[in-house]
C-alpha cells in the first residue's frame, strides 16, 4: 500500500511481526547501505535502534538529521522514515521493534508515559548522540543486548529497560520549549523539497534560488524558514552535511584525503582540514587515525 506526501516521496507500510508473548525483536548486526533515499516507509510499532559503526543521514518525516556511531533513534509507529549511510560506506546497526502497551504489564507504568503519539514530528529530536544522552544511549544498548542474552529475569528486565527508555524520551519532548516546537513544526513540509536536493547533492555548489522555487519561496523567504526551522542558514546546513560525509569517508574508505575532500565538494585539502577542525576538532588524517 502506498501513498504520497508532499516531498513527492513515497510511502510504503512496512508491517512488522511481533512475538503475542513477548511483544518485542531485534534484527542485530544490519548492515546500511548508501543506497539514496527514494521513499520512506512506517512501521505500526515502536522502532528503536542504535548505531555500532559508521555515519549518514536519516529522513524522519520532513525533517533531515546525520548519524554517527554511538547514536540512537526512537522512531514511533505511524512516523515515515528512512536511512542511508554517507556515499561509499556502510554502518551497522541494530533494530528493535516493540509495542511498549502490551509488553509492559497494566498499572505498572503510568498511561502517559506509553503514549508515544507525541514523539512524531518536529517536536522530537528521534536521533541522539551518546555524548549528550548517555542514559538514554545506554539504555537502547542494553535492551539490545538483553534480547540477545536470553538470561534468567529476562522478561523483568525487558520491562524496566523499556520503561526507562519511555521515560527518557518522553523527559526529552518535555524539556522541547513550546513556543520552539509550535514554531518549526509547519514548515518541514514546505522545506522537504530542498532538503531532499541538499541530501542528495551536497557536493555540488548551493544555488539559492533553485531551492528557493522548489520550495515554492522567494529567496528571502526561503533563507528566513530554513533558518527558523533548522536552527541555521542553508550554507551552514551543507556544509555540516559536507564533513559528515568526509569523516564517514575517512573511516570507511581508504581513498586519499585530496580524494576525499574534493568529492565532498571541498575546493582543497586545506579547506577539508578547516572544516575539520572547526567542527570536529581534529584535523582529517588525525580523525582517520583515531578510530573513535
Amino acid at each position: 500500500m502506498k501513498q504520497k506526501r508532499s516531498s513527492a516521496l513515497a510511502i510504503e507500510i512496512w508491517p512488522i511481526t511481533l512475538p503475542p508473548e513477548e511483544p518485542i525483536w531485534a534484527d542485530a548486526d544490519y548492515e546500511l547501505s548508501d543506497r539514496p533515499i527514494t521513499r520512506l516507509h512506517v512501521h505500526q510499532c515502536l522502532e528503536l535502534g542504535c548505531c555500532h559503526g559508521g555515519h549518514g543521514v536519516f529522513m524522519i518525516g520532513d525533517q533531515v538529521r546525520t548519524f554517527a556511531t554511538g547514536d540512537v533513534v526512537i522512531i514511533p509507529a505511524g512516523e515515515p522514515h528512512f536511512a542511508r549511510s554517507a556515499p561509499g560506506t556502510s554502518s551497522r546497526w541494530t533494530w528493535i521493534y516493540l509495542d511498549p502497551a502490551r509488553l509492559i504489564p497494566p498499572g505498572a507504568l503510568d498511561p502517559g508515559w506509553l503514549e508515544t503519539a507525541g514523539l512524531r514530528g518536529a517536536g522530537f529530536a528521534q536521533v541522539f548522540a551518546a555524548a549528550t544522552h548517555p542514559a538514554l544511549a545506554q539504555a537502547i544498548i542494553r535492551l539490545a543486548e538483553e534480547i540477545a542474552a536470553d538470561a534468567p529475569g529476562r522478561g523483568a528486565m525487558l520491562r524496566t529497560l523499556v520503561a526507562q527508555i519511555l521515560i527518557h524520551a518522553q523527559r526529552q519532548r518535555a524539556a522541547r520549549r513550546p513556543e520552539e516546537a509550535g514554531a518549526r513544526a509547519p514548515d518541514f513540509g514546505r522545506l522537504a523539497p530542498a532538503l531532499q536536493i541538499l541530501v542528495r547533492d551536497y557536493a555540488r555548489p548551493l544555488l539559492m534560488g533553485e531551492l528557493a522555487r522548489l520550495c515554492g519561496l522567494s529567496e528571502p523567504q526561503f533563507r528566513r524558514v530554513f533558518r527558523q526551522t533548522m536552527g541555521c542558514a542553508p550554507l551552514a546546513y551543507q556544509h555540516d552535511l559536507r564533513v559528515r560525509t568526509a569523516a564517514a569517508l575517512l573511516r570507511g574508505t581508504a581513498k586519499s584525503v585530496l580524494e576525499i575532500s574534493l568529492e565532498t565538494g571541498f575546493e582543497s585539502v586545506s579547506s577539508l582540514q578547516r572544516a575539520f577542525q572547526a567542527r570536529l576538532g581534529a584535523s582529517p588524517r588525525a580523525w582517520r587515525q583515531s578510530g573513535a
